[in-house]
């Protein structure tokens, strides 16, 4: 059986967190899937982003959305990478909108379409924000298992770590929510200002908080728990969303643009994509912790949506990227820091 997954450390009450991550070499790929929506800057270094089949590779400055209810995977692929993540949940940015348009379209666009950096000018300005608010975590080392996170800390360590009203971490000043809420939101409306729309967000411009609140329940249920892990079923999610299985059908689908059923195999799917990584446990005990009736049942539905086995899926994502190392200037070689002033 597999080791059972910690709940990630933020509970529904704190409505943001902040990570100041740094990577001391390069690492195979991870992914992850929670609640909170993120937005993750590479603040030096370079990191491959993975959804789906789309791969990014990003620089200092380069952010990446992800929505709550979007797996996601990140390789480090350089030496002294530094990392800025914020964890929020959609409260936190409350009705922001730019041009009429809902904060919550730039992540609920199809990743190919979101927006991002188109040149160093705008990654400089974006970096410059995203040092400021890096600067708003305390200045520490923290373990992970501090946090209470289950990971593997080899070759990387926490430089900074907040989570808002949590007053056994840290004490924060008064207005620090304020502060990081007004820099979160400038990014946004950077990104937003060189944004086409991302076609497929056009049709759900109209995403509200209490849309996301109204399926809340049903969205917890699927993510990472206990393991093995069980299917959950439309009627069991509108029960949990005290919603008739109709409404429900259709609420969830107009919010999130595919069926629960489709959503819900989805995120199986990539608890299993995980334990491919993180674990040496054969693809049929992982068919049977994410919930598939035997490894050719997961074989066949990984395939389809990842492209390919989950043996090649495994053997591709623990390999350590093996990039050039970009040109340096001479009189800059040396420890980048992580957060230079």
């Amino acid at each position: 059986m597999l080791a059972r997954t910690v709940e990630a450390p933020y509970i529904p009450e704190k409505r943001v967190s902040i990570y100041v991550n740094r990577y001391l070499h390069v690492m195979p790929l991870d992914t992850d899937m929670h609640q909170a929506f993120e937005i993750s800057m590479v603040l030096s270094g370079r990191i491959e982003r993975h959804c789906d089949e789309l791969v990014l590779d990003c620089l200092p400055g380069d952010l990446s959305l992800n929505p709550g209810w979007e797996p996601h995977g990140w390789r480090v692929a350089e030496p002294e990478t530094g990392e800025l993540v914020l964890h929020f949940l959609p409260e936190f940015l409350g009705d922001a909108i730019f041009d009429n348009t809902s904060w919550l379209s730039l992540f609920a666009a199809d990743p190919r379409h979101r927006p991002r950096a188109v040149n160093q000018e705008m990654r400089a300005q974006m970096l410059a924000i995203g040092r400021e608010l890096a600067s708003t975590a305390p200045g520490r080392t923290l373990p992970f298992s501090e946090a209470g996170m289950a990971l593997d800390t080899l070759g990387q360590e926490v430089l900074g770590f907040v989570r808002e009203l949590d007053p056994g971490n840290v004490e924060l000043p008064p207005a620090w929510e304020m502060d990081v809420r007004l820099g979160v939101l400038k990014l946004l409306l950077i990104l937003y200002k060189e944004w086409d729309g991302g076609g497929t967000a056009a049709g759900k411009a109209s995403l509200h908080p209490c849309h996301l609140s109204q399926i809340a329940p049903a969205l917890k249920l699927t993510m990472r728990g206990p393991v093995p892990l069980r299917r959950i079923n439309m009627a069991e999610a509108a029960y949990a969303c005290s919603l008739s299985v109709a409404h429900f059908g259709a609420l969830f689908r107009r919010v999130m643009g595919l069926s629960f059923g489709k959503f819900e195999m989805r995120n199986r799917l990539a608890n299993a994509a995980h334990w491919l990584l993180t674990t040496d446990s054969t693809v049929e005990t992982i068919a049977h912790e994410a919930g598939f009736v035997d490894s050719s049942h997961l074989s066949r539905s990984f395939s389809r949506y990842y492209s390919k086995t989950p043996a090649r899926y495994r053997e591709e994502g623990r390999r350590v990227p093996q990039h050039p190392p970009r040109h340096i200037p001479a009189k800059s070689r040396g420890r980048r820091p992580l957060n230079p002033k």
